[in-house]
């Protein structure tokens, strides 16, 4: 788990305050240093599922790095003082993280979405 200065409290979660710089930073040194590690997006749906799925709740909690995929929790989040960067959706950083790997002799592993999506999205990104 990625324990941070940069993890906030928020509702009934947290997210973790990261630009993309520090996004990229941080998975340079996992895949440096061989440490597996994923990403979890905070957005609405994910915010009603941990209220009511105590096994999805427990590896949500276990994310590497949790990024604002939200634009109203964003503002919400800003709202309420809290600290946060910038919201950072999959669609946001997806071709930045993509370049950055291949730049730097990296793979991607893309999981989620609809039967047939992950191999699509691979696809145009190659």
């Amino acid at each position: 788990m990625h324990s941070s200065e940069n993890r906030i409290e928020f509702l009934n979660t947290f997210y973790d305050d990261l630009s993309l710089e520090e996004v990229l930073r941080i998975l340079k040194e996992h895949v440096l240093a061989h440490k597996p590690g994923f990403m979890s997006s905070l957005n609405m749906q994910m915010l009603v599922t941990l209220d009511k799925d105590e096994r999805f709740t427990k590896a949500f909690n276990e994310s590497t790095m949790v990024l604002m995929d939200s634009q109203p929790l964003f503002n919400f989040a800003k709202k309420m003082g809290k600290p946060i960067h910038e919201k950072l959706s999959g669609s946001d950083i997806i071709f930045p993280i993509s370049e950055y790997a291949e730049k730097n002799g990296f793979s991607c592993y893309i999981l989620g979405g609809a039967e047939g999506v992950p191999e699509k999205a691979a696809e145009e990104l190659k």
